[in-house]
């Protein structure tokens, strides 16, 4: 969980909201230990969150901070939330890492059991073991962005357990929990006694903290590398784009990066009428359109293919993949990658050797979305790029005897050097497409069958499967091969009943 590029409230903003929940979070209460802050895409939770985060961290009052991101849905899986919990709250205090300690020594095996039995193991008694020798409180646990946890499908069994088990821990402990306002969230929390909050849209206040950030991004006398008049921006330029974002941060975010990002007085123009008309979302669609259709040449056929080979590669990858990593697995030249998520970085989160990740969920709702991307050059098919990124993954070099290695008699771990020549032969890249090749497939497994698909996969296991399982013996993770191999035989499965359904028609 790493919080270094996550962004917090300007000084002097949200104050009434990050107060309101600063003092329901400190002052007890008898009634509930929960508080669900809830509120539409872009609307600034996490901002919030990250702010109030940062407060207690410095107060020593957090115990755990958990955030999930739908650009990274390995540790977005909500299998992995209750382990993570337990493990931040082992660093936070060392009266409960000796207890959970002791706890995983008593049952060894508990990462394997239900979630009920995983918190109670992992979390609960440890907690109370904590709470007998310590009088300590309040501790503020924080959970940002329930909602990309997984799936809505995924995350119900966590939900169903987890709401209620928290309600039962000692009142020292007190929870922050953000999302949308999502069904399945809300018919599980809502069965508790919790503290329900809205992010506040479009009121006086919200004006005001959304015009201040526009000051204080826009008005510069260079900005973009343009040297401005003094009269820019115009107070009507301010007021017209505050009017626009309709209470929405995220709105007002990609619009200073859009303008940033080249003349600006031109760029502001193109937001301001673009996005003169229509509901908040639909002003952020709209947006989202004009940053994507603005910097590439639509006549350019090949051009627009690489771009969205390149954004449909980020919005389904299972980790976020930097550019040399899109490179090497599109096959393309590293120069044209980077130009191109250069071009794109008003909506990606990216710099040159990072990884490349959108700068918000509502993005990717957007490209995946046919009803609102209904410009079908940008629309992003997201089983097609899964199938795409399978046969990638196959094609990524794996061969016999990767080391090296001399002997088939000797322990990896007798070998001099041997970790040495892991690290350089065994890439990231590898890793991942050895890691994430059958989720690809499962992923991808709704759309029309493809033939070149199935063929690659069968070479792969008739040709390099022992290479395969060597990359994960040579990690020492021979345990995740059977997980992999289970998501590939459930789409092997699907694929032969479409295959015999379509030859049946």
């Amino acid at each position: 969980m790493d919080m270094a590029y996550r962004e917090t409230c300007l000084p002097e903003t949200r104050v009434d909201i990050l107060q309101d929940l600063f003092i329901s979070l400190t002052v007890p209460d008898p009634n509930h230990n929960i508080i669900w802050l809830h509120g539409p895409a872009g609307s600034g939770k996490s901002t919030i969150l990250n702010t109030l985060s940062q407060c207690f961290i410095k107060l020593h009052r957090c115990g755990a901070t958990l955030f999930w991101d739908r650009n990274d849905p390995v540790n977005s899986d909500p299998c992995r939330v209750i382990h993570t919990f337990a493990y931040q709250l082992a660093c936070f205090n060392t009266v409960f890492a000796d207890a959970l300690a002791s706890s995983v020594a008593t049952e060894p095996n508990i990462m394997t059991s239900s979630p009920n039995e995983q918190f109670r193991c992992l979390v609960q008694e440890p907690i109370d073991t904590l709470a007998e020798r310590h009088v300590l409180g309040p501790i503020i646990v924080i959970f940002d962005a329930l909602d990309e946890c997984g799936t809505a499908e995924t995350r119900q069994r966590l939900l169903d357990v987890f709401f209620v088990c928290l309600a039962k821990l000692p009142n020292m402990f007190r929870f922050l929990i953000a999302s949308r306002d999502e069904p399945g969230i809300r018919d599980s929390i809502s069965r508790l006694d919790i503290g329900e909050r809205d992010v506040p849209i479009n009121d006086e206040s919200t004006r005001s903290d959304i015009s201040h950030f526009f000051q204080r991004r826009l008005v510069c006398p260079t900005l973009g590398g343009y040297r401005l008049p003094p009269s820019w921006p115009a107070d009507q330029v301010i007021k017209r784009l505050v009017d626009l974002a309709q209470g929405l941060f995220i709105w007002a975010s990609t619009s200073v990066r859009f303008i940033e990002s080249g003349i600006p007085q031109d760029q502001s123009k193109r937001v301001l009428d673009a996005t003169a008309h229509g509901k908040p979302h639909r002003k952020l669609d709209d947006l989202y359109h004009i940053a994507l259709v603005h910097p590439f040449n639509s006549r350019d056929r090949n051009e627009l293919d690489t771009v969205r080979s390149i954004l449909g590669a980020i919005v389904v990858a299972r980790k976020p993949l930097t550019d040399e990593h899109l490179s090497q697995l599109l096959e393309l030249e590293l120069g044209v990658v980077q130009g191109i998520l250069s071009r794109l970085q008003p909506l990606l989160q990216w710099s040159e050797g990072k990884p490349a990740q959108p700068l918000h969920a509502s993005l990717i709702d957007f490209l995946c979305d046919s009803t609102r991307c209904d410009d079908p050059q940008w629309h992003i098919d997201a089983c097609s790029h899964h199938n795409t990124l399978a046969s990638l993954c196959f094609r990524v070099m794996l061969k016999f005897n990767i080391c090296g290695i001399e002997s088939s008699h000797q322990r990896h771990l007798e070998i001099e050097g041997i970790q040495e020549r892991i690290n350089q032969v065994i890439t990231p890249l590898l890793m991942y497409a050895s890691e994430h090749w059958a989720d690809h497939l499962e992923l991808g497994s709704s759309s029309a069958p493809d033939s070149n698909l199935m063929h690659g996969t069968t070479e792969f296991i008739k040709n390099k499967f022992l290479y395969w399982i060597e990359v994960f013996s040579l990690k020492n993770q021979m345990s995740r091969i059977f997980g992999i191999l289970y998501k590939a035989v459930d789409w092997a499965k699907v694929r032969h009943v479409c295959q015999l359904a379509t030859a049946n028609c």
